[in-house]
């Protein structure tokens, strides 16, 4: 799982989060990111069991870069201070719903589903639900789904997208911008060795509401 030296190295770069200490401390880096790819290759390892979708899928194509683009941002902070995942057919670069694993100290999250889609693929998603209501809510009802996650998540429009009505029976689902999912995780149980088993759980009654999101997107 995770090691203490793991957290301590990003705590030291959110102290210290320059170019010259980077590289000062980049073998801690180096070290610090096998323990996660590590993980990351358990985690695809056991989700290929029921999602073959993450079949072949390699860690390191998962992985986020840890170096931030500030061209056009106003912090010039050079790098991340956490790690993170997108685990999916074609790790980060891959299409559709997927799962998500972000690791920081005192803010380490899981989760997962679809993340800003196009303006395309939202509206397909979209008259997805209105067309299969019912399915929709039964994943989200699901007795597995709210013990692991709780309800749906991600940003909403404070009204009636473009197209439909403010009074549709389902602006409720209609509003949402993301489809997504997750929680926090401790420190403490993500250096635990339980944790893996706990992640892939999660992420197996994530899988009905992933499979609804890419079914919509004919993934």
């Amino acid at each position: 799982m995770i090691e203490k030296t793991t957290f301590k190295f990003l705590s030291d770069l959110n102290k210290n989060n320059r170019r010259e200490w980077f590289y000062a401390n980049k073998s801690a880096y180096q070290v610090a990111r096998e323990n996660v790819l590590d993980l990351i290759a358990m985690l695809i390892h056991h989700i290929a069991e029921f999602d073959n979708s993450l079949l072949g899928t390699e860690p390191q194509d998962c992985l986020f870069r840890i170096y931030r683009d500030v061209r056009f941002s106003k912090n010039k902070i050079p790098y991340k201070v956490w790690f993170n995942a997108s685990l999916r057919g074609g790790g980060r670069k891959g299409i559709g719903a997927g799962y998500y694993i972000s690791i920081q100290p005192g803010k380490s999250y899981l989760g997962g589903g679809l993340w800003r889609p196009s303006s395309e693929d939202l509206d397909k998603i979209r008259k997805g639900i209105i067309s299969r209501t019912q399915e929709f809510e039964n994943v989200l009802e699901a007795k597995e789904f709210k013990d692991a996650f709780g309800e749906l998540g991600g940003e909403k429009l404070k009204t009636a997208p473009r197209g439909f009505s403010r009074d549709h029976p389902n602006i409720h689902w209609l509003r949402y911008k993301d489809f997504i999912v997750g929680k926090p995780i401790s420190d403490k149980e993500i250096m635990e060795d339980q944790f893996l088993d706990y992640a892939v759980k999660s992420y197996y009654n994530m899988l009905p509401l992933k499979q609804f999101l890419n079914k919509r997107l004919e993934i």
